[in-house]
């Protein structure tokens, strides 16, 4: 699994580790998010919500 995706995916939450809920999270944390899933989708990989 490429590096960039694995941190995709943690930037999004797992199953054992899951994202806080999107009210909680703060712009910056927003805007972390989604350049995290545009650099994985860029990368051929899919959005990791959408499983």
């Amino acid at each position: 699994m490429r590096e960039s995706y694995r941190r995709a995916w943690d930037a999004a939450g797992s199953p054992t580790q899951p994202a806080p809920p999107l009210a909680e999270w703060s712009e910056e944390d927003a805007a972390t998010d989604r350049a995290r899933r545009a650099l994985a989708e860029s990368e051929g990989f899919p959005d990791p919500s959408g499983f």
